[in-house]
């Protein structure tokens, strides 16, 4: 079994009718990827919407950086790492808004990630 380093940072969640849509580092970062890139939300439901946060231990994984462009595909910058859960390689976009770690969901709903580049 390969050992995982884990670290306990504050997580924020955006709920939505108890529901999370959204988790960030801070609590700007998550309101501002609320506001600005979660497609749920909608300014006249904000006051459907709670933030909570809690101190969680979080697994830390190395990911990689691949332009999808260059290397003759389309789609630009993605983030290319093998998810601690479940074991499977995942990639999701570059987000040029926020900086490594990454903080995100296990493609498979199996629990939160923080993924280094360099």
């Amino acid at each position: 079994m390969v050992h995982i380093r884990t670290i306990r940072i504050p997580i924020w969640r955006a709920l939505l009718d108890g529901d999370c849509k959204q988790i960030a580092k801070t609590e700007k970062q998550l309101w501002n990827e609320l506001e600005n890139q979660n497609h749920w939300y909608e300014p006249e439901n904000k006051h459907r919407w709670i933030t909570v946060v809690s101190d969680e231990n979080v697994p830390v994984v190395k990911g990689e950086t691949h332009d999808w462009s260059a290397e003759g595909g389309c789609g630009g910058i993605h983030v290319h790492y093998v998810c601690p859960h479940c074991e499977t390689q995942e990639y999701t976009d570059h987000d040029p808004n926020a900086s490594s770690p990454y903080l995100w969901f296990c493609e498979r709903g199996k629990g939160l990630i923080l993924v280094v580049t360099e």
